[in-house]
């Protein structure tokens, strides 16, 4: 009957076919549990094939893909009947042929053939064609190691399952498709690897790291570490560590440490202020010492000097964003120890990583941090690592950035990602990148950039389930796209989202980013008394006591959004209220704390904020002058 065709030509053809070869009436399409398929239409011809045709089609569905003639001859033992059983599946519709001037390749005529065979192919007869296609490949090579392992796990030789699909891996990661290593290292442990787990574990996570995924990788590495002995434990233990604290799950990641840090002497004071205190009188003890040091070749170095300063790295990389005081203890025990060991790719290293903190202080700090950056270049020559020559870009574009130099801080970071293209196990590196990209082309007025890729960013973070990535781009450019294309609501959200997607126990530059952005939201969207209210709740009495004292750009953003803040409130008060006065003057002391900041960018600011307080003061004429002033600067 017409309604078990459910519209499907596939059906109909097939019900054709079967009536042709049988000469049989409608009546056999009724089964004794219900109305005939396709399916069963397609296994009844199927059954009738002769064995050696049948063999040939079993072998080719379970094969998965288009084969040689010569394969599936060897494969399901065709001898010389293989162009007889050829031209008994073509002319049923079951096989079609495809001709090159390279090959001859034969593959099922229908997808739904190849998975109706697979569907009802029984265990025993399963596992005899999954081992005569293993047989067949390894004495023809038409076929790669996963094909192997594949079918010698499906014919149940487990052993040389086991072997076939760590070499698969193995081709996988020198070919660079770090995806699919990942997916058969798993595949590989899935399949039972009690005497070796250890190192599966750690090449799974080495896969991992290389596509962005540190979260899965310190699992990895940590399941590595348990199986491992001491000294490699701890080495495992390291790497899982720092992908933790370069994937935002600090908490986890000094959980991991707490034992390594212990043994450096690290104790993370419980007020973060201490740790700057601390930060500033090592960093004294740097300037007087000197950036000299006698430099020796990793070999040279002991294995517990450089694992200390792999250490340290990996903190200071964790709280680089997060908190400005924390980094200031840790970075200073970094770069110290780093002039004391000598080895040239860590000691660059901590010195453009040292420079990029210095930044922090803002444009008092610029000679200083160049003469870091020159250090570090010197050394550069002394080393082949490719990572060093994406350094050599990014810390120079954050020190651009925080100095107010917007368009050197684009061509640094332009540079900076032109070299990570073609690198692996470089998610952070990349994030760092492409967010101070972004964030100084919107100084510069160049936001259709940050339309095209916000989308793209965010899935990208979310995929690699990257925290930090995640709670770093959504405050600080991702909601900005949202207000461009005019939706302050999903600017609001995307501060919500980062903040709940930031675990971490203090407080930290996420949190003001995001709390930074709800205010920008609210501004937008002209919630005049939301936003003063905002300004008033208890994250800016942690930001003030935490960030503002110790990060010059936080600083000025700062006052530059409490000074919107005013101007906003006061044009709504009225014009002779002690409460406009009040404002009014609040913002006047903006303005003159952003002049003494010394950074030209700040000075513009305070005059954009200047010219409309002049205005609400009826002052037209010195509003226009102190305008047309910022836009000249």
């Amino acid at each position: 009957p017409t309604h078990e065709a459910g519209r499907s030509p596939f059906f109909i053809t097939e019900m054709v076919r079967y009536l042709r070869d049988t000469a049989q009436t409608p009546q056999v399409w009724e089964h004794p549990d219900g109305p005939t398929t396709a399916d069963d239409l397609l296994w009844r011809r199927i059954e009738r094939l002769r064995p050696a045709a049948r063999r040939a089609l079993e072998c080719l569905a379970l094969l998965g893909r288009p084969a040689q003639r010569q394969l599936l001859s060897l494969a399901a033992e065709l001898g010389s009947d293989e162009l007889s059983v050829q031209h008994e599946l073509r002319t049923s519709h079951l096989l079609r042929i495809r001709r090159s001037e390279s090959s001859t390749l034969v593959e099922p005529y229908h997808d739904r053939i190849r998975e109706t065979v697979v569907r009802r192919l029984a265990g025993e007869q399963r596992h005899a064609r999954h081992l005569s296609l293993a047989i067949a490949i390894e004495q023809t090579g038409h076929g790669d190691a996963e094909d192997l392992a594949r079918h010698f796990h499906g014919a149940e030789r487990y052993e040389k399952a086991r072997l076939y699909i760590r070499a698969a891996a193995r081709q996988a990661t020198a070919a660079l498709a770090f995806g699919r290593a990942a997916e058969l290292w798993r595949t590989a442990l899935d399949w039972g690897a009690e005497a070796d787990a250890g190192m599966l574990y750690e090449e799974l996570g080495y896969a991992n790291v290389a596509i962005g995924q540190g979260r899965a990788a310190a699992d990895a590495y940590l399941r590595a570490a348990e199986l491992s002995a001491h000294d490699r434990a701890t080495e495992l233990r390291l790497r899982a560590a720092d992908q933790l604290l370069r994937s935002g799950f600090l908490d986890a990641g000094l959980s991991v440490l707490s034992a390594d840090l212990r043994h450096i002497g690290i104790r993370l004071p419980a007020d973060p202020r201490i740790s700057m205190v601390v930060g500033v009188l090592r960093r004294a003890l740097v300037d007087l010492r000197g950036l000299k040091s006698t430099i020796r070749r990793e070999a040279e170095c002991r294995a517990s000097d450089l694992r200390r300063l792999d250490t340290l790295n990996s903190v200071a990389v964790g709280f680089s964003i997060s908190s400005v005081a924390r980094l200031a203890d840790l970075q200073s025990r970094h770069i110290l120890l780093a002039l004391q060991v000598g080895e040239p790719f860590r000691l660059a290293r901590a010195l453009l990583l040292d420079a990029a903190y210095g930044a922090t202080r803002g444009v008092k700090g610029h000679a200083r941090n160049q003469r870091y950056i020159e250090r570090a270049l010197e050394l550069a020559h002394l080393t082949d690592e490719p990572l060093l020559e994406v350094y050599k870009y990014l810390s120079p574009g954050v020190v651009a950035y925080l100095e107010g130099r917007f368009q050197a801080a684009c061509d640094f970071m332009r540079n900076a990602e032109l070299r990570l293209r073609g690198l692996s196990g470089v998610a952070w590196e990349s994030e760092v990148a492409t967010r101070y990209l972004l964030l100084s082309g919107l100084m510069l007025g160049e936001l259709q950039p940050l339309l095209e890729r916000s989308e793209a960013l965010l899935r990208d973070a979310q995929r690699r389930d990257d925290a930090y990535a995640e709670a770093s781009l959504r405050p600080t450019v991702l909601y900005m796209a949202e207000l461009l294309r005019d939706d302050p609501a999903a600017a609001l959200a995307h501060a919500a989202a980062a903040q709940a997607r930031w675990v971490y126990r203090g407080f930290s530059g996420q949190h003001y980013w995001a709390e930074s952005a709800r205010l920008d939201a609210f501004l937008y969207s002209e919630r005049w008394s939301d936003a003063d209210a905002h300004l008033r709740a208890p994250w800016m009495q942690d930001t003030r006591r935490y960030l503002l004292p110790f990060h010059q750009y936080a600083r000025i953003t700062t006052l530059h959004r409490c000074g919107r803040v005013g101007l906003a409130a006061a044009s709504i008060l009225s014009p002779l209220s002690a409460r406009r006065l009040k404002v009014l003057a609040e913002v006047e002391r903006y303005c003159a704390q952003l002049e003494r900041e010394q950074a030209s960018w700040a000075t513009a600011l305070a005059w954009h904020l200047r010219g409309p307080l002049l205005a609400l003061r009826g002052e037209q004429t010195a509003a226009l002058h102190w305008m047309e002033r910022a836009h000249r600067l």
